[in-house]
């Protein structure tokens, strides 16, 4: 007969190492699972799993430890992932506006500086595509140097606005730099990240209504899939509102998987200076095992308990055959006012065919969604 494996305790790498140690020193088989393999010492939410008949005399040595040595906890202020620096791509529209706020408000909490990136045409890339380019060229210099003045002349505008209202709504002084580069703005934002090096990365996005192609636009969507971009993105709907951040509420959609724990400690560095309640919440649609979500779910509330016990957290798991409609009624119930998803980056074919959750939920929800890649 085939023995159930079952996870004891989920831990960072250094206490479970010793956990193991201790249980196969009694003779407990023991595995550990979710461990980093190319930064061991920095794994957090590593899993120790045992065979389920050794249960018994594996909770004594557990509580043994736990009463030794305390229950590791760890402070997410002093978490190697930091968000002192925010990255906005903008393109002077007034959704682009609408996440430069949300922008000011997070980096006058976080203590962070932004930076704008604005790519404008250039029109060397497309004359280059034909033959007779050389035809063009000789105007080719007037027409660059037009069309950088006048994406300037807009950027001066644009970082008017926003000091005025950082002023207007006493936000203090918060430092904004901009770079204002030709080519297209998917390759320009990509390659900006790689130099500035930001903690968040802030996208616009079209309001309902729209086709949902236009409404998520190119960029922001080939960023979601892009494999090269592996930083949390936070995309504003052009109907998302803020006027204060003193306190948010946020909602982390939960797999169940072990894609979440590291999602969990990015999302945890983010808002690690924001006054925060967190709903930690698996939208099922009834198909998988319910046992199995109710054990996965137990092991990510007591991860939360030992590792982030200065939050209020609820975790719960809620049924419903519309998972989007199911997390818009949650959203208004509880008030929230950031969704927090893992989204999944899956191979060309599969993206043609089965588009991502994070684009129907985009489309569906006014409120700004923070996107951790996996």
């Amino acid at each position: 007969m085939e023995k159930n494996i079952i996870t004891l305790t989920t831990n960072t790498y250094t206490r479970a190492f010793m956990l193991k140690g201790r249980l196969e020193a009694e003779g407990i088989e023991c595995f550990l699972s979710n461990v980093n393999l190319i930064q061991p010492n920095v794994s957090y939410g590593v899993k120790v799993r045992i065979f389920e008949d050794n249960l018994p005399r594996a909770l004594k040595i557990l509580k043994k430890t736990e009463k030794e040595h305390g229950s590791e906890s760890i402070d997410s202020k002093k978490d190697i992932y930091k968000t002192n620096k925010i990255l906005v791509a903008v393109d002077f529209s007034d959704y682009s506006l609408n996440a430069c706020i949300y922008s000011l408000h997070l980096a006058a909490k976080l203590k962070a500086k932004i930076r704008l990136v604005h790519a404008f045409f250039n029109p060397m890339i497309d004359a280059m595509t034909f033959p007779d380019a050389f035809t063009y060229q000789s105007n080719m210099a007037e027409v660059y140097q037009e069309l950088e003045k006048k994406a300037k002349a807009e950027m001066k505008i644009f970082i008017k606005k926003l000091k005025k209202y950082a002023d207007e709504y006493n936000l203090g002084e918060i430092s904004i730099t901009k770079s204002l580069v030709a080519g297209r703005p998917y390759d320009e934002i990509t390659e900006m990240t790689k130099k500035y090096k930001p903690g968040v990365i802030i996208l616009g996005t079209r309001g309902q209504g729209k086709k949902p192609d236009e409404m998520i636009g190119s960029v922001t969507s080939k960023i979601l899939e892009s494999s090269s971009v592996d930083i949390p993105i936070l995309v504003v709907p052009e109907d998302a509102r803020i006027e204060k951040i003193d306190h948010v509420n946020i909602l982390y959609a939960t797999n169940l998987d072990d894609s979440d724990y590291e999602a969990i400690r990015k999302l945890m560095a983010v808002v690690s200076n924001l006054d925060v309640s967190f709903y930690c919440v698996h939208f099922s649609t009834g198909e998988s095992s319910g046992k199995w979500n109710e054990a996965y779910m137990k092991e990510i509330k007591d991860y939360f308990a030992k590792t982030y016990r200065q939050y209020k957290i609820e975790c719960s798991i809620i049924e419903s055959e519309d998972v989007v409609a199911g997390m818009n009624n949650f959203i208004r119930k509880k008030n929230i006012d950031i969704i927090s998803i893992t989204h999944k980056k899956r191979t060309l074919l599969y993206r043609i065919f089965n588009p991502g959750f994070a684009k129907k939920l985009l489309f569906r929800t006014e409120k700004p969604v923070l996107i951790f890649h996996s």
